[in-house]
């Protein structure tokens, strides 16, 4: 792929959505799903499900919540999922945006 390509910004973005897409379209019982979005005891990949669905929906501190508990459980989890998300998030979202000036100094907790 040429490099022009492979580094715009679009398509990468485009590139990132339909990774939390793909793993929301994994979601069986999206009703259940949701009831479950405020129990941090919950297995990490439904928290990644809900995450995921939360972005592909805009619903950006929801998904937040979700990184955040899912960093509580298992920071590790697939690869740094919710890091790796965070940042994304916060690069789509701006510094000054309310959610990232939020939630970033979290991501700083679980990352040292």
């Amino acid at each position: 792929m040429p490099e022009d390509i492979i580094k715009n910004s679009d398509i990468n973005r485009f590139k990132q959505e339909l990774t939390f897409l793909a793993i929301a379209n994994e979601i069986t019982d999206l009703d259940a799903l949701l009831a479950q979005s405020d129990n941090m005891d919950d297995a990490p990949i439904a928290m990644q499900q809900r995450a995921a669905f939360f972005i592909a929906n805009e619903d950006y501190e929801k998904a937040f919540k979700q990184l955040q508990y899912i960093m509580d459980k298992d920071k590790h989890f697939d690869d740094d999922f919710s890091r790796r998300s965070m940042l994304t998030l916060i690069s789509w979202l701006g510094a000054e945006h309310s959610l990232v000036k939020q939630y970033k100094p979290a991501l700083s907790r679980y990352t040292h």
